[in-house]
């Protein structure tokens, strides 16, 4: 939850930056009156539309969200983080209206939350533009292709590890005073074997798991990073 209160805090330092920017643009932005066909009028309507629609349930799922942070709970505490630490160093500053001020701080968020997926839009949609149409269904399909794959290999590798580990846990479970010897000397060979977890080796130190799966997706996105930052030197 802190994560969240310091995203709002995050679009409301950003609000004015914008604010300014489209203030500006839009007064700066000369306009001309184009002559285009039927169908390059449709597709403009359509993404005008689209973007439209999405902002619009943004807000309204941000505003419905931010009516039910406003009601009271028992876990206050661990929503409203201002609270606590009040009346932790500042106990003679707690009233009633401290209280329902940091509950209403949370009423514009339902506006605040489309400031930043809005920039993210722009970014993409200006970054990407010069990538031809007929490439983002390759690359589409070729990301869930491999997302796929991996969370095949992944989830059968922890599969595996869930399994083996059952098969101990439940070993130590049985009832073995009443058998004989040879009976306890397979059970204790049995502890034996299976108390050391299995797993399924890429190599020496990678078995196929989910750790393996958040490891290779956080080295691809650190690859996309480093690329991003050495073609803006370039």
């Amino acid at each position: 939850m802190y994560i969240v209160s310091l995203y709002v805090l995050l679009c409301m330092f950003s609000l004015y930056d914008s604010s300014t920017l489209f203030i500006t643009s839009t007064e700066n932005l000369s306009s001309w009156k184009v002559f285009v066909n039927e169908e390059i009028r449709n597709q403009y309507n359509r993404e005008l539309f689209h973007a439209t629609v999405y902002m619009a349930v943004i807000f309204c799922l941000g505003f419905i969200t931010c009516f039910f942070y406003v009601v009271p709970t028992e876990q206050d505490g661990r929503i409203y983080f201002a609270i606590p630490i009040s009346a932790m160093y500042f106990p003679n500053y707690i009233n009633f209206f401290f209280v329902w001020c940091c509950r209403a701080a949370f009423i514009p968020a339902a506006y605040l939350s489309i400031v930043q997926p809005t920039l993210r839009i722009m970014y993409c949609w200006i970054h990407f533009q010069d990538i031809l149409a007929d490439q983002y269904p390759r690359i589409i399909l070729l990301g869930i292709s491999a997302f796929v794959v991996l969370f095949g290999l992944s989830k059968t590798g922890q599969e595996v590890e869930d399994m083996s580990s059952d098969i101990f846990d439940i070993s130590l479970h049985v009832d073995w005073c009443d058998w004989n010897e040879a009976n306890k000397k397979m059970y204790l060979m049995l502890l034996i074997n299976t108390q050391k977890q299995f797993k399924i080796k890429y190599s020496d130190n990678i078995s196929l798991n989910y750790q393996m799966g958040v490891e290779i997706v956080k080295t691809f996105f650190s690859i996309i990073s480093v690329m991003s930052k050495l073609q803006k030197q370039l």
